[in-house]
């Protein structure tokens, strides 16, 4: 988008003339789907994400 449009849509926005929304197409989540999985017994489920992983 333009960055001119985005300023237009902006003041437009702020004088009430219409509502922005923003949304965040990525679907970006911070640990990664887990398949299978084990843990001590007794002990619940725990998932620490991995710093790093998209680089």
């Amino acid at each position: 988008m333009k960055r001119t449009t985005l300023d237009k849509l902006q003041v437009a926005a702020r004088d009430g003339q219409c509502r922005l929304l923003y949304l965040d197409e990525a679907g970006f989540c911070a640990s990664l789907p887990v398949q299978r999985s084990w843990s001590p017994h007794g002990l619940p489920h725990a998932i620490e994400p991995k710093v790093g992983w998209l680089r």
